[in-house]
């Protein structure tokens, strides 16, 4: 990190109460949840990434209870065999975490809770980082605030993907490799607390593993551009890096081939290549440019920045820092790796797609890897600023503190005007017919819910999650090989998904040899149930099921039903 560093780290009590105070503010971004509504029976929308989020945390919990295997579900896409758990966003370590209150209070309270969370720990976890930079508490806050409740943080934390917002596996390996200097650690003990991390987060989420992998050696080049001397006497490093890279290589080779070639792998890039090309570098990094995608992947409220939003105020100080900070080394560090991120936001996808490992990954994500960096560049200077402004205008004190708190209001502000708290939630109401009834299907039957659940449009999913997932549902939002057995089904429906597709959202009646297709498909999946939820279902949808299937077995809790046996 430094050769110079802060007399103060933090303390117990110091971590408690800043915590306390990311906690208060997580609550009034969720007031809407744990103020004014419920754990229970709220979320960001009843599609999109929050019902995929309930889904998995449902499964993970009963994997437990029952013993079954958590990696490969059999209650989703069931038409298409499996689905493997480690090539998904299914937040395996999370959901481990949190079994015991899905147990008690159902997958949508733990969700609610993981999305209250994961800004707080992560925000702490840039504060703990920054107190190895600078002895400014105000400092160590703003880098916590710039880090846990950046633009990123809050563009994914409404969205409820768990697996992109518990982002302190890159502050934690960064203090891990820190602990080689400050606390005389051995290399082979910080090389094995980064394997810990490491293995965990593998299990949180491959796509942030990535990345901060790729950070973590961004910051060692600029070290060696910046302080080659640092390098050159840390031999202890090279020993600790090896010993991570040889731990984490052991235990997680084999899950490793399960998430890249195992069954239920999908090949090619998991989603559909996209970048944020030059021409829109004003409005995406310095301007406020509200986020169009944000309904269709789960969030009904205002919009806000784009993930990867700056600020004009944190951009004017992090050039100004060049000026104010007298560590200029330690500076050039974070800048350089901040300038790194921001320019591979910008590079074109159709190169990232080309690496092997790098499929996962969407480059406008890489806002986090510079949310962390520009958030230590921000605690220097203010650090740096606070420390002139003493010497120059002592012995007044309350000068000082004005002039850091504007500082702190020209980094915070424009950011923050992004910004509309609390979240806007929606109640989710699980139709009557599955809160009744659920428990009668039987393991090995197949359920075809209609309005028929795929991608974004997939309320069904958080149904079956919240009534205990009996049976297999066919269709859902996850990474699975389509047609062709290889490419994602998202960018190759099988012809069954699109005859579903077209039944349940299609403008125009549907042929008749499609109809008579898809109904033998649905008796050779037998037993199988197919349930329409008529109020959400339209008439056309439900005369194309009655010419299909004939008349329902049964029309009763809100909910017309098919029963085909064998």
């Amino acid at each position: 990190m430094s050769t110079q560093h802060p007399s103060r780290l933090t303390t117990r009590k110091e971590r408690l109460i800043v915590a306390g105070v990311f906690l208060v503010l997580s609550l009034v971004m969720w007031a809407h949840v744990w103020i004014a509504g419920s754990p229970f029976r709220t979320l960001p929308c009843s599609c999109g990434d929050a019902t995929v989020q309930i889904w998995w945390f449902e499964w993970i919990a009963k994997a437990i209870a029952t013993g079954a295997n958590p990696l490969f579900p059999p209650g989703l896409f069931a038409h298409l065999g499996t689905v493997n758990a480690l090539a998904n966003t299914s937040d395996l370590s999370v959901g481990v975490l949190l079994a015991p209150v899905t147990w008690i209070a159902g997958p949508l309270a733990s969700a609610n809770l993981a999305n209250l969370l994961t800004p707080v720990v992560s925000a702490l976890a840039a504060y703990c980082l920054a107190a190895r930079v600078t002895d400014s508490r105000v400092a160590r806050v703003v880098a916590g605030l710039m880090y846990g409740f950046s633009p990123y943080m809050i563009h994914f934390v409404e969205r409820g993907d768990t697996n992109l917002t518990l982002v302190i596996y890159l502050p934690l390996m960064l203090m891990a490799l820190d602990n080689l200097r400050r606390y005389r650690w051995s290399a082979r003990r910080s090389g094995l607390t980064m394997t810990a991390y490491t293995v965990l987060q593998f299990f949180t989420g491959t796509e942030f593993l990535l990345m901060s992998v790729l950070t973590i050696a961004v910051v060692v080049i600029a070290i060696a551009l910046c302080r080659r001397d640092v390098l050159a006497s840390r031999p202890d490093a090279r020993v600790a890096a090896l010993w991570w890279l040889a731990t984490s290589a052991l235990l997680l080779a084999g899950p490793a081939w399960l998430a890249l070639l195992g069954p239920g792998h999908v090949e090619g890039a998991l989603w559909l290549a996209s970048t944020t090309p030059v021409s829109t570098l004003i409005s995406h990094v310095i301007l406020h440019a509200p986020d169009a995608a944000t309904a269709w992947t789960g969030y009904l409220g205002f919009p806000g920045a784009q993930m990867n939003f700056i600020g004009m105020g944190a951009l004017v100080m992090a050039l100004a820092g060049w000026v104010l900070v007298a560590r200029r080394r330690l500076f050039a560090i974070w800048w350089l790796t901040a300038l790194v991120f921001i320019i591979a936001e910008l590079s074109p996808a159709s190169w990232w797609v080309q690496l092997p490992v790098a499929k996962a990954l969407i480059i406008q994500r890489f806002a986090v890897c510079v949310s962390l960096a520009l958030a230590l560049v921000m605690a220097l200077v203010i650090d740096a600023t606070s420390q002139r402004l003493r010497v120059q205008w002592a012995p007044s004190v309350i000068a000082p503190r004005v002039a850091v708190g504007t500082i702190v209001a020209i980094i915070l502000v424009p950011i923050a005007m992004t910004y509309r708290f609390p979240l806007t939630v929606t109640s989710q109401r699980t139709p009557v017919w599955f809160v009744k009834h659920a428990t009668e299907i039987t393991p090995d039957t197949t359920v075809v819910v209609f309005p028929f659940p795929w991608i974004a449009m997939n309320a069904p999913m958080a149904w079956v999650a919240e009534t205990g997932l009996h049976g297999k549902l066919v269709g859902g939002f996850a990474m699975v090989p389509g047609k062709d057995g290889k490419v994602s089904e998202m960018a190759a429906p099988t012809p069954t998904e699109n005859a579903l597709l077209f039944v349940s959202y299609g403008p125009t009646a549907i042929k008749p040899s499609l109809l008579h297709e898809l109904g033998h498909t649905l008796h050779q999946w037998a037993p199988t149930i197919v349930v329409a939820i008529n109020k959400h279902t339209s008439p056309d949808t439900l005369a194309d099921l009655r010419q299909i299937l004939g008349p329902p077995t049964s029309t009763a809790d809100g909910a017309s039903v098919w029963k085909i046996t064998k």
